[in-house]
């Protein structure tokens, strides 16, 4: 996997948000969860994002909406991490919301505010929980 420096940033805050040993595991936590985002996205939203992720990512999450085969929103969302890792679902939704976080915090408003409008709103409900929790309460839930 060849990375370049926006996804190097953002390896490295996903490594920081789950705390994992090392950075090949961040690496597949973030592509799992990139891709299980990947398909609750429209096309147009995957297009959106892209400009604010590295290249790579911006195709994952386009190849994953294309496929955008995901209409049970946050169930079909954690269950597909859950099986991409083979993690239980605790991990799982850890790990969904340090990448969403990590990837949130890359977008311009305009952009959050388009996939609120336009996501599932139990995935919306989910991340914007995830983003009021002080960061000392993660991993306990």
């Amino acid at each position: 996997m060849t990375l370049d420096n926006r996804d190097e940033l953002l390896l490295a805050d996903v490594h920081r948000r789950t705390g994992v040993a090392t950075k090949e595991e961040a690496a597949h936590i973030l592509d799992a969860v990139a891709d299980a985002l990947g398909e609750l996205f429209t096309a147009e939203e995957a297009r959106i994002v892209g400009p604010y992720v590295s290249d790579r990512l911006a195709r994952l999450l386009a190849h994953s909406a294309e496929r955008h085969s995901d209409t049970s929103g946050y169930e079909g969302f954690v269950e597909g991490i859950e099986w991409r890792e083979n993690v239980d679902r605790t991990i799982a939704i850890e790990h969904a919301t340090a990448v969403c976080e990590a990837i949130a915090s890359l977008l311009p408003l305009d952009v959050r505010n388009k996939l609120r409008a336009d996501l599932p709103a139990e995935v919306v409900a989910f991340v914007e929980r995830a983003r009021e929790r002080p960061e000392a309460q993660r991993g306990a839930a």
